[in-house]
């Protein structure tokens, strides 16, 4: 698996602490590496300003709209193949700590496609 990061932002730039942060990007690149094929890639891009977006892009399967829909439930896993390789918890619990930093996360996929989440968090000069 190949990997790319693009930054334009330090990470003490978002409003939130080291641990959760860590939390979220490591279910998330996870999620990817479990789902991505060898040979597919992966890349995150980190973009300055307010809020401070992190994109985590990989070229694995993908999601159908049901998995989608249900993708941030807990204990949900939409692709039985990898249920050994996990709970079902990851994504809500991003969700939650996404949510306690006044932040949003999106996630657009196709089958076959692969899958992007997008997490939006306040900068550190942000007032909220």
């Amino acid at each position: 698996i190949r990997f790319t990061v693009a930054m334009n932002c330090h990470v003490e730039c978002i409003r939130t602490d080291r641990l959760r942060f860590n939390q979220i990007f490591f279910n998330l690149l996870s999620n990817a590496a479990k789902f991505t094929p060898e040979g597919g890639s992966i890349d995150i891009a980190v973009k300055g300003g307010d809020p401070v977006t992190v994109s985590v892009r990989d070229t694995g399967c993908g999601m159908d709209e049901e998995t989608k829909a249900h993708i941030f439930d807990k204990f949900y896993q939409g692709d039985n193949s990898h249920a050994s390789e996990g709970n079902g918890l990851g994504l809500a619990l991003v969700r939650k700590i996404v949510a306690a930093a006044h932040g949003t996360i999106n996630v657009t996929s196709s089958e076959d496609a692969g899958t992007e989440f997008v997490v939006a968090l306040p900068s550190s000069s942000s007032d909220s």
